[in-house]
């Protein structure tokens, strides 16, 4: 496996893929990083859709403006919930007490703050915050993925609003498509230098 680094500099947007699936092993560890990723009080507002359906996948295709990328061996929606109430805290605190194997009553303390958060936040707030959460786990699955030699092009040109429609989406709002697999030698882009500001222009020290 490549180091984080070798993987960082390996990996880039890949346009064009070949056809072969990833093996199912790989594909799993890919999904569970993303699931393993923090989020600000454990809310967790993100929910991936693997396209397995060619209509839908051609739906998306003309949705998004007929990106090369949504043609990857995999692809993947992922999604926000539009707003959070009190059964997304609910959700919270039984997978909490799931996990420690502890009666939800004993996690009330929890449960009150999360609800605290909700309270206390302009509903229209809610998507850009869990926006900006959800984008934590697909930095995490874009890393496994490189330091597993898969490439992946993350998309965001493409109507939201259909995409999210043609899902059948009522609660959840699709933010971003991922194309997976494996990069086809036809890809100009991988003999492309990466580019990238030194790290002094990117750190700052005081």
């Amino acid at each position: 496996m490549k180091s984080i680094l070798e993987a960082l500099n390996w990996r880039y947007a890949t346009d064009k893929f070949l056809n072969t699936a990833i093996p199912e092993d790989i594909l799993y560890t890919i999904i569970e990083a993303a699931r393993l990723a923090p989020s600000s009080m454990n809310f967790q507002p993100w929910k991936y859709i693997s396209i397995q359906s060619p209509e839908i996948r051609n739906q998306i295709f003309e949705a998004g403006g007929k990106q090369e990328a949504i043609n990857a061996p995999t692809l993947l929606v992922l999604t926000i919930p539009n707003i959070l109430t009190a059964e997304s805290v609910n959700n919270v605190v039984l997978a909490a007490a799931k996990a420690r194997n502890a009666d939800p009553a004993t996690l009330d303390g929890y449960r009150n703050m999360l609800q605290g958060f909700i309270d206390t936040t302009e509903p229209n707030k809610f998507f850009d915050w869990s926006r900006r959460q959800a984008y934590i786990s697909l930095g995490m699955l874009l890393l496994a993925a490189a330091q597993l030699e898969v490439d992946a092009a993350p998309m965001e040109g493409f109507d939201a609003t259909k995409v999210t429609e043609i899902l059948g989406l009522k609660d959840y709002t699709a933010v971003t498509l991922i194309g997976l697999g494996y990069r086809s030698p036809e890809d100009d882009h991988q003999s492309w230098p990466k580019v990238r500001f030194d790290i002094e222009e990117i750190l700052e020290v005081r």
